[in-house]
């Protein structure tokens, strides 16, 4: 109702804006309005709204990239500095990922048109830490003060230190560059890989590289002990499976001396190091993800490690050790096995490791999937992101050398984190059969990736060697005391 008692039509109101703005416009040019004023009700009304107008557009523009300065012309050569881990201590294949992230670095000068040249500042050990891959107590945020004279621009990191890194602020969201990046695509990478960079999803990180975990099958070896390896089929190289071949490639080491065989390279430390972690190789991550599919839960409480497949994969990795004495505990050298070729099973990782490197050691090389446990998908795992540091000098400078950075990184990875074809993953993986390129092609289609934090990775790994797999708790117990210290965790 209008002042007067009249209802208040659209056409009214129309009247009444037109009135209103027309009197603004006269009046910022110094003009006095003849037209009357809309009544007071109205007039507050669309005050509000406009003011509500003004500050939502205002929040849109102040959380666009900020333009501060141009693209580098061609041949600036501008510095880029690249926050990384340890070299010593990247871990699957430290000779050849940092090889690669060497080749990376000059891709992406080259492809960048020379506009930026980077450098690599690898971060430093905290004191008394034996190695920040394996330490639950490692904090990359913290450990990016010991490289600050460097004033990295840009960062590499492994997937398990993205919350550390989040949480304490130290990536800027990168959504609001994305969106107007026509070079960028989320339906590019393998499916749910970029959601590994994200948190709440906002996107924080772009993965550059992944893989599958693989098992190498030593065929020689096999045809030696006269074994007819099984079927490499997913949905059939269940757990039963798995034991029986290693089992059948495993032969203990004679007392007199010399080496047996190990029927799968796998070592289990029986004491934390000097941090308080336990180390296993395989990891018993990759059976509680084969076991699950998800760590976390819908709910985000780890209550699908509580499960009936949860507990018989750690039932699995005491039986592992324990019972068929799979596992190395003690101080034995692995060379001999490698040099003598007495390894029937090895997990590796495909994103930047040429599998060329194992032919030597194990002739031809066909692939095993990871044993199914139970869950649809294959363990598998972001090999490194990158991001933008929050206090690069030119956020928007930044964001363009990361660009190529990550295009570098892709181009020298073995698996890149874009999503390939079938037959590109059988041209890139030359050391494999064709049977088994496919092979890592499905399981990059069907993965699932561990979202757990460094912390959180460090409580269920300790937990499961020591107590389970080597202290006195069942299964059972053992998983409901994991679960119980995770839940205790502050949330982020």
């Amino acid at each position: 109702m209008d002042p007067n008692g009249k209802p208040l039509t659209r056409r009214s109101l129309l009247v009444a804006m037109a009135g209103a703005l027309g009197s603004a416009t006269l009046a910022s040019c110094g003009e006095s309005s003849s037209t009357p004023s809309p009544p007071e009700a109205l007039s507050e009304r669309l005050a509000r709204d406009l003011n509500k107008a003004r500050a939502v557009s205002r929040t849109s523009v102040e959380r666009r990239p900020q333009r501060r300065n141009a693209t580098p012309q061609p041949n600036a050569q501008q510095k880029i500095t690249v926050a990384t881990l340890p070299k010593a201590d990247l871990g699957w294949g430290n000779a050849q990922f940092f090889g690669a992230l060497v080749n990376a670095m000059a891709t992406a000068r080259e492809r960048s048109d020379r506009r930026y040249i980077y450098e690599d500042a690898a971060l430093g050990f905290p004191g008394g830490m034996s190695g920040p891959t394996t330490s639950s107590a490692f904090s990359f945020s913290s450990a990016l003060d010991s490289v600050a004279a460097a004033a990295p621009d840009l960062v590499l990191y492994l997937q398990i230190d993205h919350a550390d890194l989040v949480a304490n602020e130290r990536l800027i969201n990168l959504d609001p560059y994305l969106v107007s990046d026509e070079a960028f695509a989320s339906t590019r990478f393998w499916p749910h890989l970029l959601e590994l960079g994200q948190h709440r999803g906002v996107q924080y990180g772009i993965p550059v590289a992944a893989s599958p975990s693989v098992l190498l099958f030593n065929r020689e070896l096999a045809v030696e002990f006269n074994i007819k390896p099984p079927d490499p089929n997913a949905l059939t190289f269940n757990d039963e499976v798995f034991l029986k071949l290693v089992g059948d490639l495993h032969m203990a080491d004679p007392p007199t001396g010399g080496i047996g065989s190990l029927g799968m390279l796998s070592v289990f430390s029986p004491e934390p190091n000097s941090n308080g972690d336990y180390s296993a190789s395989p990891a018993p991550l990759n059976f509680l993800l084969s076991a699950t599919g998800d760590l976390r839960g819908p709910r985000d409480d780890f209550a699908p490690l509580l499960s009936d497949p949860a507990v018989e994969a750690a039932r699995l990795l005491r039986a592992w050790v324990q019972d068929h004495q799979f596992a190395i505990t003690d101080n034995r050298s692995l060379w001999p096995y490698f040099q003598q070729q007495r390894i029937g099973l090895y997990e590796t990782y495909l994103a930047f490791a040429p599998l060329d490197r194992f032919t030597s050691s194990f002739g031809s090389i066909d692939v095993y999937p990871f044993p199914t446990l139970g869950a649809a998908g294959h363990p598998a795992y972001a090999h490194l992101l990158v991001g933008v540091l929050a206090e690069a000098k030119n956020p928007d400078l930044a964001y363009d050398a990361m660009r190529y950075l990550a295009e570098g990184l892709r181009a020298n990875a073995v698996l890149p984190a874009e999503r390939l074809t079938q037959d590109d993953v059988v041209r890139r993986v030359p050391a494999l059969q064709p049977e088994g390129g496919a092979l890592v092609y499905t399981q990059m289609l069907e993965a699932v990736y561990p979202s757990v934090s460094r912390r959180e990775l460090g409580m269920i790994t300790n937990g499961i060697l020591g107590d389970i797999v080597f202290g006195t708790a069942s299964p059972e117990q053992g998983m409901r005391d994991i679960v119980g210290r995770l839940r205790e965790l502050p949330s982020s």
